[in-house]
């Protein structure tokens, strides 16, 4: 049965049949698209429904639709009608821009009496000669067709006459060599406007289609293919059943034993912790809840509800391109700097379905909510704050084989209750401590002595988001020499078909080996772009690199962290190639000492290697977001035992108070473009955000707690070194003791 597994999925890598062309998409969605009135809002407006998009331009407005943002080669069709073109100004502009470079190409449609349709370039934000192209008919319609590649080039515009309107088709092209700046491969907007000085303009836009290549790595099936798709999904879930079936009647429980009439003495004491339990666990929520009013990051949270209302109303595999299309312009005052693309595995775009699906349910009425509302947003902070317990529970499991009630329940509440981790799932709005619970469940069950449970996690956990991928790395090499080779096939390749139902909504739309393909598009983002200008050695948070580009840069302040990643630091190297190359060599000195040594570990003993793994990631890569150092505090709390109480709270306290400090700080900044979505956390308002927002910015700050989270990192190098020595001692006094009271 497992090499019919294997070999199944191995088949569908190379002979499942594969899609061609591109994707489409027709019409517009109103959730989809930013809208606004420049100038004089009162004067202008916006028409957008599912079919057409009109705007009405009024004396001293500028009625603006972003169509789109993005970094994917893409074409697009529609078709406009001119219905006013009074006043001296255009009653529609096409804007092919590059918000980042104020790089772009500008197609006219121009006022009467002269109809002159024509195209101007823009470089570095100075507007270059008008080029006329020719007239239009302002009683006639015309279909403009746009194709662009971000990153190769070149882009072309045509202007085609249609119905009974006569003329000559125009076409228009912008290459590299015209404007640079729009083909680094960096977002580029689509705006459509209309512009009145002293009258009124409008304009009509209609059978919009828009085409997007098949995404690398996540080819979709070829039509047809479905009916295999569900016929082997019915099998698998049948054999699943068989198998679960058999683990539930081998492992059923045992009637408990009659009932003495005794009242065990220890009842009252059971009943006042589960009091305190349940008193925290209120606490636990009252805060959580309480702190969702506050505010967001702005991108972030917009970026979430994007997925949520995409997975729900499109599919989730249409998380792979739709939103890579969307820009959040509102969070930036309403330019379209970036698009919102779905960075995660396919588990998380469940999650993300699993959202939306309740939030139409709870709030649709019938029909399909707005996806820019505080229901879905609470929403999204409540599924972070419900798991964000479960890991808390979890961590309490894992402790427990080892160490005893007590500590274990001091453990949980170190993470349940963390500042850091609250103001990441409550405040922030990220999702961390989702991909988290699939990692640590994955981590009991392996101490639980179950292979099969702690693969399935395992391979759920890895397919969360790409920061996951190198700790269920290292936690795959422990279970492979934890159990015996044969149990670790079998659990492996169960944990395989698992994961196929689980991401049964992808696979039916790209293919059973969407897993593997996921794991090959995260290898090959790696690679060199011509944007690498705008990926920085950090994008927040306190790695390596913020102490070397003071000491070798001459950086100071925030600047130290927004550096770009692709400059040169020592000799060939840039940031970007010497710190992958530290931490390659670092994952493979960590990952031959764990396979040699696996079977000499303590319990737990895999969770210092775990830790050490992730810390390289966020200390040595370039380009770490704060919010994933919550990872490394998921497992460093779980480490409790490894090393004396004052060392292990010194490490807690410090990476809690380095993230929690960058979490706020950089939280103030992301919103200083549009501070009024959040007013509450506007640093021009908030003196604490204004405070943290000054330590973040502050060189001694960022040196104390750069050389801080190396000082963790270090630590839990020295603690995997130490959890090779089962008889060691735990640390913790009396933890022994604990144990085998407990």
């Amino acid at each position: 049965m497992a090499a019919f597994i294997l070999g199944w999925v191995a088949l569908s890598l190379v002979a499942w049949p594969r899609a061609t062309g591109d994707v489409t998409h027709d019409g517009f969605d109103p959730n989809l698209l930013w809208t606004g009135v420049l100038g004089t809002p009162t004067a202008g407006q916006v028409s957008l429904s599912r079919s057409s998009l009109r705007l009405t331009a009024g004396p001293g407005s500028e009625p603006t639709v972003h169509l789109l943002a993005t970094s994917l080669r893409f074409a697009a069709v529609f078709d406009v009608r001119i219905e006013a073109d009074g006043g001296s100004s255009d009653p529609l502009e096409i804007h092919l821009w590059s918000a980042r470079q104020a790089t772009g190409y500008l197609l006219r449609f121009g006022a009467a009496p002269d109809h002159t349709l024509s195209g101007q370039l823009q470089l570095n934000g100075a507007w270059k000669a008008i080029n006329n192209l020719g007239t239009y008919d302002p009683h006639g319609r015309y279909q403009v067709r746009i194709a662009l590649d971000p990153t190769h080039g070149p882009q072309t515009i045509d202007v085609i006459p249609t119905g009974s309107v006569g003329g000559t088709p125009i076409h228009s092209l912008v290459s590299a060599a015209d404007a640079p700046g729009l083909f680094l491969g960096l977002p580029v907007a689509m705006t459509v406007q209309s512009l009145s000085k002293d009258g009124l303009a409008r304009a009509v836009i209609d059978h919009y289609r828009l085409s997007l290549p098949v995404q690398p790595g996540l080819p979709r099936s070829a039509p047809g293919s479905a009916p295999v798709t569900v016929t082997l999904l019915v099998v698998s879930a049948l054999l699943l059943g068989l198998v679960a079936a058999g683990r539930f009647a081998r492992h059923r429980p045992r009637p408990l034993p009659a009932s003495t009439g005794r009242v065990s003495s220890k009842m009252p004491a059971r009943t006042g912790l589960m009091l305190l339990v349940a008193a925290a666990t209120i606490g636990y929520l009252a805060g959580n809840l309480w702190l969702f009013h506050v505010g967001a990051h702005s991108y972030d949270i917009m970026a979430e509800k994007t997925f949520a209302y995409v997975a729900a109303t499109y599919g989730p595999a249409d998380l792979y391109d739709v939103p890579a299309t969307v820009t959040p312009a509102k969070v930036w005052a309403g330019t379209p700097y970036a698009e919102v693309g779905f960075p995660y595995g396919p588990v998380m775009g469940i999650v993300f379905t699993a959202i939306g699906a309740v939030y139409r349910a709870a709030f649709g009425q019938g029909g399909i909510p707005p996806m820019d509302s505080i229901q879905l947003e609470v929403l999204i902070k409540l599924f972070n704050v419900v798991l964000g317990l479960a890991d808390g529970v979890l961590i309490y499991l894992i402790l427990r084989k080892r160490l005893g009630n007590v500590l274990s329940a001091i453990g949980a509440g170190l993470f349940v209750f963390n500042p850091a981790v609250w103001f990441m799932m409550s405040v922030w709005g990220e999702t961390q401590t989702i991909s988290l619970l699939f990692l640590l469940l994955a981590i009991w069950r392996g101490e639980a002595e179950d292979p099969v449970g702690a693969w399935a996690a395992l391979a759920l956990a890895a397919l969360t988001r790409p920061q996951m991928i190198i700790p269920a790395a290292f936690l795959a090499l422990y279970l492979l020499r934890r159990f015996p080779l044969g149990a670790s096939i079998r659990a492996a390749s169960w944990s395989i078909l698992i994961a196929f139902i689980a991401v049964a909504p992808f696979t039916l739309r790209i293919s059973p080996a969407l897993p593997v393909s996921y794991l090959e598009r995260v290898a090959g983002t790696q690679a060199a772009t011509p944007s690498d200008s705008y990926s920085y050695v950090s994008s927040d948070g306190y790695n390596l690199w913020p102490l070397v580009t003071q000491s070798v840069s001459g950086q100071s302040g925030k600047a130290r962290l927004y550096y770009p990643a692709s400059r040169s630091v020592w000799g060939p190297f840039s940031y970007s190639s010497l710190g992958t190359l530290l931490l390659v060599i670092t994952l493979a000195m960590l990952g031959l000492t764990l396979a040699l040594a696996s079977r000499r570990l303590r319990p737990g003993g895999v969770l210092p290697f775990l830790l050490a793994a992730t810390l390289a990631l966020l200390v040595l890569k370039t380009g770490v977001s704060t919010h994933h150092f919550v990872l490394a505090i998921g497992l460093l709390i779980p480490c409790l035992g490894f090393i004396t109480a004052p060392a292990y709270a010194a490490l807690v306290m410090a990476v809690t108070v380095t993230t929690f400090v960058s979490l706020w700080g950089s939280l103030g900044y992301a919103l200083q473009a549009a501070p009024k979505l959040y007013p509450l956390l506007d640093a021009e308002h908030n003196i604490l955000t204004a405070a943290f927002m000054n330590l973040f910015n502050s060189d001694v700050f960022i040196t104390a707690a750069t050389i801080a989270n190396l000082a963790v990192f270090l630590v839990s190098l020295a603690m995997a070194a130490r959890a090779l020595t089962r008889e060691a001692e735990t640390g913790m006094p009396g933890a022994g003791q604990s144990a085998r009271r407990g």
